[in-house]
């Protein structure tokens, strides 16, 4: 929840923290933008874990092929001391909500500890392996081949370990591929009346 701090008269506001987490073609950033549409009245930053990925990426062995591959989907794939310095300087900027989105948002219990509201965007693997596809091969120029190998030989085996799992941390679990009609003006008027109930401390 916001918490107003008063300090030597300067009233210093705590923006309303919000972790969207789950696995890959989820939704995240889809619902993260949509949201991001609806509360345009407020100052809302994002902070997208996409952008702290470390160079060069960890590597990881298929189990079964024996194909190494670039990890993006361990814990280890992220910097995550950048990711914290950022939230921190997020929370004392004038801005009244902040949105973390990311694969291992809530896998991170230094993050949990700053969110108020924890969502996990969640849909069938199939419609997620859909996603994938068509973002890869127009986005990345991958080869249907490529994508389905990636997927089988290493992603879902990350999923499993640590996406999935850090549905039990979360506070809501959305459909990732139905949201829009009431889960959306749900999760809005929430941050709404949150945001509205800090002002008036």
């Amino acid at each position: 929840m916001l918490r107003v701090l008063k300090e030597e008269k300067k009233i210093v506001r705590k923006p309303l923290v919000i972790g969207i987490g789950g696995p890959t073609g989820s939704g995240k950033s889809t619902f993260t933008n949509m949201l991001h549409q609806q509360l345009k009245e407020y100052k809302v930053q994002i902070i997208s874990l996409d952008q702290y990925f470390k160079r060069p990426l960890p590597k990881t062995m298929a189990p079964f092929t024996g194909k190494e591959y670039e990890d993006f989907n361990h814990p280890d794939s992220i910097d995550w001391e950048a990711v914290m310095n950022q939230i921190q300087i997020s929370l004392q900027a004038s801005i009244d909500i902040l949105v973390i989105e990311g694969l291992l948002v809530l896998y991170s219990p230094e993050i949990r500890t700053f969110l108020d509201l924890k969502i996990y965007m969640d849909l069938e693997a199939e419609e997620r392996m859909y996603r994938r596809i068509k973002r890869n091969m127009a986005m990345r120029g991958w080869t249907l081949e490529e994508i389905a190998d990636y997927y089988l030989d290493s992603v879902r085996f990350r999923e499993r370990e640590f996406v999935l799992p850090t549905k039990w941390y979360s506070d809501l679990i959305l459909n990732g591929g139905q949201f829009e009609e009431k889960a959306l003006p749900v999760v809005t008027l929430w941050i709404k009346s949150n945001v509205q109930a800090a002002y008036k401390e």
